[in-house]
């Protein structure tokens, strides 16, 4: 019976350790909310960006109260390109002379967004001599399939290969070189592994509890 016992920790120590890599393999696809900060004669204006379809939120925008002095937020621009997707929001600036605003909403997951990069809200301030971590995003989004969004820092983007792709010899306008895995597809391969390597481990513990169990 221990020995079953300890076959099924192992089981399910394997299950949890392959929902993780799995989670972080999924979490890596490039989705991600951030803040672009543009500073213009003293007015200091923080897009909350994203280049995923966010149907909820609820973030943190920290800065240097020392240098930037709160005015307001809203949604972005004069189009508020956003705003008629949200159900409801709501800014949060009681801490706002302490260098924290808090904005939280809810949007349909219905909506489908119009460009690659869509910007959510502005949040505005008077200010000079911004630097890059004079302030800061952090919390939680999600997208219409429930996965979360990385909150912080704008995606990189990957750098273009230095090797030119070869022209196929004898005037063949078809395209047969093979291309590098890019990294949505490198994700799901390593997810789909994940899975497969969490199946088999599983099975392979059921059998064995099984058979000790018949024992």
């Amino acid at each position: 019976m221990k020995r079953i016992n300890k076959a099924l920790s192992l089981m399910l120590t394997a299950a949890l350790s392959c929902a993780v890599l799995a989670g972080q393999a999924s979490a890596a696809s490039g989705d991600a909310l951030w803040a672009d900060v543009d500073e213009t004669s003293g007015e200091v204006v923080a897009v909350i960006e994203t280049n995923a379809v966010v149907t909820d939120g609820v973030i943190d925008v920290t800065f240097d109260a020392d240098k930037l002095t709160y005015v307001g937020c809203d949604f972005e621009g004069d189009n508020d390109q956003y705003s008629q997707y949200v159900a409801m929001y709501a800014v949060n600036d009681t801490q706002a002379d302490q260098g924290v605003l808090k904005i939280s909403w809810v949007a349909p997951d219905t909506y489908q967004a119009q460009e690659d990069l869509t910007a959510l809200f502005q949040v505005n301030f008077q200010g000079t001599d911004v630097a890059a971590d004079d302030l800061t995003v952090s919390g939680t989004a999600n997208d219409a399939q429930g996965e979360a969004v990385a909150v912080g820092q704008e995606p990189t983007e990957p750098a273009p290969s230095a090797n030119p792709t070869n022209t196929p010899e004898g005037g063949d306008d078809g395209d047969n070189t093979e291309r590098p895995e890019t990294g949505d597809t490198a994700n799901l391969t390593l997810y789909v592994a994940l899975v497969a390597v969490c199946v088999a481990v599983l099975a392979g513990f059921g059998i064995y509890a099984k058979r000790r169990a018949a024992k």
